[in-house]
């Protein structure tokens, strides 16, 4: 197991996963303070937080691809 985390750390895995957190993180705010400023729907706002979910997992995959 030590191996495997050893491996995620010389990938800069961690690295990646903090920095798609943090930019996840502010276009979910910008959305949700945005969005009803310019009268876009609620959905729009559920899209966003939906979309930036499954992004995570294909952003850590590319990331052990290389």
């Amino acid at each position: 197991m030590n191996r495997f985390f050893a491996e995620l750390k010389r990938r800069h895995v961690y690295r990646v996963a903090i920095a798609y957190g943090v930019v996840a993180w502010l276009l979910i705010q910008v959305a949700t303070q945005v969005f009803p400023f310019f009268e876009l729907s609620n959905f729009v706002v559920r899209v966003v937080v939906a979309a930036s979910c499954p992004r995570f997992s294909s952003c850590a995959d590319h990331c052990l691809g290389f």
